[in-house]
């Protein structure tokens, strides 16, 4: 199978949690939870005793919903470290980073949409330097980041087949 201003994070450890850290790259809104769900709950059902924190952007428009929001009330996730918008300045990379590096993670699961390659060995290098150790779902082949046809099914992969 495959998966394709810095806040503090809200703690809500769950009682006999290992000391194992997971965290969960899903950046966008809405639409992009509604299509990972499945994952999510998957993450959930393989790091039971995990502590799992989301990471995710800061909401782009005023009127949308926070993944956050859409996730907390499920359970499957215990805090949120939410990326600040300008991302890419310097500053706010060294920042975003020492952020992620205090929680300790132990592993990084990248729901992130497909990119090209360069933001996808952007994105790996910034969670490395967060003190991310393993990484699943990082769609360093081509064919990782590209929808594929399914002969067996006579169309092409739906967006959550993809993130598979």
């Amino acid at each position: 199978m495959r998966i394709r201003g810095s806040s503090e994070p809200i703690e809500v450890h769950p009682p006999g949690a290992s000391d194992e850290t997971v965290l969960v790259y899903l950046p966008g809104s809405l639409g992009e939870v509604v299509i990972a769900l499945p994952l999510v709950h998957l993450v959930a059902r393989r790091y039971p005793t995990a502590r799992r924190i989301l990471v995710t952007n800061a909401p782009i428009d005023a009127r949308g919903v926070p993944v956050e929001d859409v996730l907390r009330p499920t359970g499957l996730l215990h805090s949120v470290q939410r990326l600040p918008l300008g991302f890419r300045a310097p500053r706010t990379l060294v920042d975003s980073a020492r952020a992620l590096r205090a929680l300790h993670p132990d592993v990084l699961v990248y729901l992130a949409p497909p990119r090209n390659l360069a933001v996808t060995l952007r994105n790996a290098a910034f969670f490395r330097a967060g003190g991310v150790r393993h990484i699943v779902g990082l769609p360093l082949r081509s064919d990782l980041r590209s929808w594929q046809f399914r002969p067996e099914r006579g169309r092409w992969e739906s967006e959550t087949d993809f993130l598979f």
